[in-house]
């Protein structure tokens, strides 16, 4: 059995301890696969429980429909960080908390006709995480021994996207949009074994896996009348390679490693959403599916993979944009609900998420703006040697526009 089964037996089964605070860490469940699925790029979006597809806001990038970049009026330039907050509970009422912070987005849009919603983009917005820290207890009797000690089950990393794209109005009520996309980044795992007994040593087996691909999106955003826009997109990825680099290690031997070079499929995904502007309000709806049932990597003896489901419904109190405004009547406030049937299956159990959003969208000058989302939700179920993680999430975002391409009189 190698080192991710051996992982992945512990982890599906999940019977552990959890009476221990770590400091560095995250969901448990994110050993599966690739990880968690980012679904929201930035902290406005994050605000909105992630409705994005059809959703324009003047004072975001958004890369999940490139069509919705033709409604954008300035050139910007964003960056964001976020940090995730998780309480772990088992069926013994065992707690554990862990957290986590990491830089979620930085790009940078260049509008370059508003008339004909001629715009550029490019940036990195992270796509998986992968951050669990478990604790194994070790209690046994051996040849009238009694043996103690733990085993720590460890992994980090993801994968990060990389794109380049714009988008252009075609008619005069619709938009399109596109990126081109490379995947990479890596994801490391660890078991380490200590037993406290004078004459026991302790063994640590890694796991490292270096990725790279590519891939593309497309978008379109229709407005059949005035102020209703609908949306929908399509993922589509190449083959995934990846090096898989397995050390063998203890404190008394040399290590021994061994490399071999895979290659798979990244699923693609599709979506579709809608929303209406009334007054300042603009309410909105998204339905995402991301095609994980044939996946094959990293999968456990008592885990099923299936597709993974997200719909979030969402709504946006909008700031007055008028210099004369109150600064209170100047901040767009986000709300949103989502839920998700994320895609995996341990020991038969479906294991969901459920979560709502708030946000805040604060000016600081007429060109800076600061974004602030907090999302708290729940996943999973203590059941079934299960484990219920609730986690917090705040994300932060920092960006600068500026009108950069602003039609002028030409004298002749």
């Amino acid at each position: 059995m190698n080192l991710m089964k051996k992982i992945l037996v512990v982890i599906s089964t999940m019977a552990f301890t959890l009476n221990i605070t770590y400091s560095q860490g995250g969901s448990n469940y994110s050993i599966f696969g690739f990880g968690d699925i980012d679904v929201n790029p930035t902290s406005s979006y994050d605000g909105l429980a992630g409705t994005s597809i059809a959703f324009p806001l003047p004072h975001s990038i958004n890369p999940i429909n490139p069509a919705v970049l033709s409604k954008s009026e300035k050139t910007r330039l964003l960056s964001g960080y976020r940090f995730n907050q998780h309480l772990i509970e088992d069926n013994k009422s065992n707690i554990l908390f862990q957290n986590n912070g990491q830089i979620s987005s930085l790009s940078t849009l260049f509008v370059i006709d508003t008339s004909k919603g001629i715009t550029a983009t490019f940036g990195f917005n992270p796509y998986t995480s992968v951050k669990y820290l478990v604790r194994v207890p070790i209690d046994f009797s051996f040849e009238d021994m009694e043996i103690t000690g733990r085993t720590d089950y460890q992994g980090q990393g993801g994968i990060t996207m990389a794109y380049l794209g714009g988008s252009a109005i075609v008619l005069s009520n619709l938009s399109v949009g596109a990126l081109a996309f490379a995947t990479f980044g890596i994801i490391n795992s660890s078991i380490t074994t200590s037993l406290y007994e004078s004459h026991a040593y302790t063994t640590t087996n890694k796991i490292n896996n270096k990725f790279n691909g590519y891939g593309f999106r497309f978008g379109a955003l229709y407005e059949p009348k005035d102020n209703l826009f609908l949306g929908a997109y399509i993922e589509k990825h190449s083959k995934l390679e990846f090096e898989e680099e397995i050390t063998y290690g203890a404190d008394l031997i040399s290590d021994s490693t061994f490399t071999q070079n895979n290659e798979i499929f990244l699923p693609g995904s599709f979506g579709f959403g809608a929303s209406y502007l009334l007054g300042k309000f603009r309410f909105g709806g998204d339905y995402k599916i991301y095609n994980l049932k044939d996946m094959d990597f990293n999968k456990g003896p008592n885990t099923e993979y299936r597709n993974m489901q997200v719909i979030s419904i969402a709504v946006s109190r909008l700031g007055n944009t008028s210099i004369n405004a109150q600064y209170l009547d100047k901040i767009t406030y986000n709300f949103g609900l989502g839920y998700k049937e994320l895609y995996y299956k341990i020991n038969g159990v479906d294991i969901n998420e459920i979560y709502g959003s708030f946000g805040l969208n604060l000016p600081l000058t007429e060109s800076a703006i600061i974004d602030a989302s907090f999302t708290l939700g729940r996943r999973g179920s203590s059941d079934d040697k299960l484990v219920q993680e609730l986690f917090g999430r705040l994300t932060i975002d920092i960006s600068i526009g500026e009108t950069w391409f602003k039609p002028f009189k030409r004298e002749y």
